[in-house]
């Protein structure tokens, strides 16, 4: 039974190290959709351009965050930073997106480069080098860092009965 609740709560005491985090996105288009729902590419000209543009847009709101934190003294970033600086820069014809992202979320599904990119900070509340993605350009904010943990049966067996088996004690 002790083996059994530790088995099920297993990612509670045995789990890599997590980082939660926020980005701003400039996407980069890839193909379109039409009226039908199916896909045509867009020219290589069109997409080269807009990638341009949103690489142009990213490195200036990155300026900006860098700004932010050289004046915060200390405190870091928050995803409220993100969006006040988002909204401040959101131009026509490209958008802007700031989405959070769970430290659960991670899996092979991400993309190398953003998960990279986002082990490559340090601290929380520091952003990342903007970095392309599949999706388009990225800033990206780390928000807290859970650390790894390896918490064996037998180190983990007093916590299991203490909530699991409280009828135990």
């Amino acid at each position: 039974t002790i083996v059994r609740a530790y088995e099920k709560n297993r990612n509670f005491y045995v789990r890599p190290e997590y980082r939660a985090s926020a980005f701003i996105r400039a996407p980069v288009a890839k193909e379109k959709t039409n009226a039908d729902r199916s896909t045509t590419a867009l020219p290589p000209k069109e997409i080269e351009k807009n990638s341009q543009q949103a690489q142009k847009a990213i490195l200036a709101i990155h300026a900006r965050l860098l700004h932010t934190l050289e004046t915060s003294e200390g405190a870091g970033l928050s995803s409220d930073d993100f969006r006040t600086i988002q909204k401040a820069n959101a131009k026509d014809g490209l958008s802007l997106d700031v989405q959070d992202i769970s430290p659960y979320h991670f899996d092979s599904r991400i993309d190398s480069r953003y998960r990279d990119a986002l082990f490559s900070i340090a601290n929380p509340g520091e952003v990342a080098a903007p970095v392309r993605t599949d999706w388009g350009w990225d800033i990206i904010l780390l928000k807290k860092i859970h650390p790894k943990k390896n918490v064996s049966l037998a180190s983990a067996t007093p916590e299991i009965i203490e909530n699991v088996f409280p009828h135990w004690q």
